[in-house]
């Protein structure tokens, strides 16, 4: 009997959507099989999946189990330095695979515990991991750059010659494929970011507009996700500022989900300082489930200018799914699939200039309209995937149709 843990502090955004791809795809899949899964996490997951209309005593399979982490022990952890924490909450990982008899570990958030791992291995368990921040293999980097690149590089190689980790899922496929050029051929695989698809009819967008007051024949322009400093919301107002008057007129812009506690302050400063004749909104709350596929239905150009993000977005599935350019950063992963797979346009996210300078395009149409394309990658992405890749891995068997 297989005993699989699925361990995660992080319960918001992204991750509780991956959380919650895998357990409703194992009650789908492994709902009378003698193995167990067992998801560690915090408070907020049940909560918010009931945002999702699921329950975690009617919705789930009888072989999926929750555990609750400890929060005040949680905040203690957080508290700590990077080095402290990640070995913190590794001893933290340790007790609860060791108190539910686990034979296999995911970590949702490997990047955590990498300096944990080198410490301590653990013994007759399988551990594998969803690498988000890996080495930048996308842009020209600086030399503070490559000496990080160097260094994770020299880490993920200790842990795998010594068998610590069993298998990383990379969400940029690059990634992956340069952990298996190290000489362990099988150690990686690239793995779709999840995202559901949803109906939705023309009231539904009609209504959205409405609510946030967008004025008619205005087209929008849509920054989604936790808004926090790294979304580039300042220099995308800037960039907008920019335009001639007359196109300003023509847009809105929307800020869509929760804003981060530390960016609260300043988006209200932000907000209340923006003098441009763009109209712009604020999403009264966190958005979930089918409500964030409207947003992006109603959306004309997707924003996704983040600050030096080397890693992946569901944001770019989401726009993929749904048809709708992408206007990203040129930096990390984010600015290279997008160009390589014609997803949209990119910018540099720190230069105002080069922003108006694409949003200008758009204006005029000369954004190409890659809808092949768009469709494809949207289509690769499916939680279905995301889910099958990581149980595939786990069980050694094809699930993979």
């Amino acid at each position: 009997m297989r005993s699989i843990v699925l361990y995660d502090s992080s319960a918001h955004g992204h991750h509780v959507d991956y959380l919650l791809h895998l357990v409703l795809f194992w009650s789908k899949n492994f709902c009378d099989s003698s193995d167990r899964l067992t998801i560690v996490s915090t408070a907020t997951f049940p909560e918010i999946c009931s945002k999702y209309h699921l329950s975690m005593a009617t919705n789930l399979a009888p072989n999926v189990a929750f555990k609750v982490l400890d929060e005040k022990q949680l905040s203690r952890i957080r508290r700590l330095g990077a080095i402290r924490r990640s070995m913190e909450e590794w001893k933290l990982v340790r007790s609860y695979c060791n108190e539910i008899k686990a034979t296999d570990l995911v970590l949702m958030y490997f990047d955590i515990f990498v300096i944990g791992l080198l410490c301590k291995k653990l013994r007759n368990i399988s551990v594998r991991g969803i690498y988000f921040r890996t080495p930048d293999l996308n842009s020209s980097p600086s030399f503070r750059e490559r000496l990080l690149t160097l260094r994770k590089n020299v880490i993920m190689r200790f842990l795998l010659m010594r068998k610590v980790v069993d298998h990383i899922f990379c969400l940029d496929d690059r990634a992956a494929e340069s952990i298996n050029q190290m000489g362990f051929a099988a150690a990686a695989t690239w793995l779709p970011d999840p995202v559901e698809k949803y109906q939705i009819d023309a009231s539904q967008i009609s209504e959205l507009r409405k609510s946030l007051g967008i004025p008619h024949g205005r087209k929008v322009l849509l920054i989604f996700g936790l808004l926090d400093e790294r979304k580039g919301i300042e220099t995308t107002l800037e960039a907008l500022s920019l335009l001639k008057d007359a196109d300003q007129e023509r847009l809105s812009l929307v800020l869509a989900g929760i804003v981060a506690h530390s960016y609260e302050d300043s988006i209200q400063k932000v907000l209340k300082s923006h003098s441009s004749k763009v109209y712009v909104v604020k999403s009264p709350g966190g958005v979930y489930g089918k409500d964030i596929q409207a947003y992006f239905e109603m959306s004309d150009l997707i924003v996704a200018l983040y600050k030096n993000h080397t890693g992946s977005s569901s944001v770019i599935v989401r726009a993929a799914m749904k048809g709708k350019p992408l206007l990203a950063s040129d930096f990390g992963y984010m600015g290279d699939i997008v160009r390589r797979r014609n997803l949209g346009r990119v910018a540099n996210s720190n230069c105002a200039s080069a922003i108006t300078t694409q949003l200008d395009a758009f204006l005029k149409g000369d954004f190409d309209q890659h809808t092949n394309e768009l469709k494809e990658f949207g289509e690769e992405n499916t939680p279905d995937r995301f889910a099958a890749t990581i149980f595939d891995n786990v069980f050694r068997n094809r699930l993979i149709a």
